[in-house]
C-alpha cells in the first residue's frame, strides 16, 4: 500500500471552540468504534461535560440505544446520506455543545470523506472554531488500512488525527515503526491503548440489560453489576479515563482542555509491602 507523506510545517492553532469527533474513514466493521464512543460518553459526562451525539449506525444503534438523547439518523443511500451527514455538520457548526461525537458504520467512510470535501465543510469548520479529530483504529487488517490510506489523503492536516490501540480486538504489528504510522505523527496525531475487559464481565452486562429489558451505559452497567463483574468494569473505565485525559486537547475545545490538568483517578496498584525485598544470587 502506499501513502503520500505529508510532512510539513504545523502553524499554531487558534482557539478551538468546538470539538466534532468522528470515526470515519475505515470502511471495516468491528473496530471497536461504537465501544470507543460509550466509553467517550461516559468520560465526558464524568467530567461535566456537555455534548450531543449522532448514531450514523442505523444497523446496530448500539450508541443511541444506550443514550436516548442521541439522534439516530438513517442513510438510505448515497443520496439521502449526503443530506443526512449534513444536518450533522450543520449541527455541530452551531455550536449548542462544546463536543459533538459521531458513531458510524463502516460503509459510509467513502460517503463522509465526499461530504467533507463537497460541502468545503473545513473552510466552515475554521471560520466556527470548529476543530475535526478524526478517530483511527489500528488493526492489522488490509481493508482497513487501505480505506485509512485513501480517507486521510483527503482529509490531510485539515483534521486531528487519535489512533486508538484495541488489543482485544486486534494486534498492530503491521502498524508499529509503519510510514503510516509516521505520517499520522507528523500530522500531529497522538495514540492510545483501550484497556481489554475480561469476557465474563462482558457476558455480565449482557445478563444486566436482559434484566432491565433494555440496553445501558457503561456507568448503568456498574450500578446493576456485582462483585468481580463490578470491579473489572470500574478498573476498565478508570484506566480508560486515564487514556482519554492524556490524549484530552483532541477531543476537547482548547478551555475544556485545559480544564483537565489532574488524573481522572488511580489506578489500584500492587502491594509494595516487599518492595525492599531483594536477593542477591552470587551470595553463597
Amino acid at each position: 500500500m502506499y501513502i503520500t507523506h505529508y510532512k510539513e510545517m504545523q502553524p499554531m492553532k487558534p482557539n478551538i471552540l468546538i470539538r466534532l469527533l468522528f470515526a470515519a474513514l475505515q470502511s471495516k466493521g468491528r473496530l471497536g468504534k461504537s465501544w470507543f464512543a460509550l466509553v467517550v460518553s461516559a468520560w465526558l459526562d464524568y467530567r461535566g461535560i456537555s455534548w450531543a451525539g449522532h448514531d450514523l449506525d442505523d444497523a446496530h444503534g448500539t450508541f443511541s440505544s444506550r443514550y436516548p438523547n442521541v439522534k439516530k439518523l438513517k442513510i438510505a443511500d448515497e443520496i439521502t446520506g449526503l443530506d443526512e451527514l449534513v444536518k450533522v455538520f450543520r449541527a455541530a457548526l452551531s455550536g449548542a455543545f462544546p463536543v459533538y461525537l459521531c458513531d458510524t458504520r463502516a460503509q459510509l467512510s467513502p460517503l463522509i470523506a465526499d461530504c467533507i470535501t463537497r460541502t468545503k465543510f473545513f473552510d466552515l469548520a475554521a471560520s466556527a472554531g470548529l476543530r475535526m479529530t478524526l478517530l483511527v483504529f489500528v488493526a492489522d487488517d488490509d481493508d482497513s488500512l487501505r480505506s485509512l490510506i485513501e480517507g486521510m489523503q483527503q482529509t490531510g492536516t485539515s483534521a486531528d488525527y487519535l489512533a486508538i490501540r484495541t488489543p482485544a480486538l486486534y494486534g498492530s504489528r503491521r502498524y508499529d515503526g509503519s510510514p503510516l504510522q509516521r505520517t499520522l505523527l507528523d500530522a500531529g496525531a497522538q495514540e492510545i491503548t483501550m484497556p481489554v475487559l475480561m469476557e465474563s464481565t462482558r457476558r455480565a452486562i449482557s445478563r444486566a440489560e436482559a434484566a432491565c429489558k433494555r440496553s445501558l451505559s457503561f456507568p448503568e452497567a456498574v450500578l446493576n453489576l456485582t462483585d468481580f463483574a463490578r470491579a473489572d468494569l470500574e478498573y476498565f473505565l478508570a484506566a480508560a479515563f486515564l487514556e482519554l485525559d492524556r490524549v484530552s486537547s483532541l477531543l476537547l475545545p482548547t478551555k475544556e482542555a485545559a480544564s483537565i490538568t489532574q488524573p481522572t483517578t488511580n489506578l489500584p496498584k500492587k502491594s509494595d509491602a516487599f518492595g525492599l525485598v531483594s536477593i542477591n544470587l552470587n551470595d553463597e
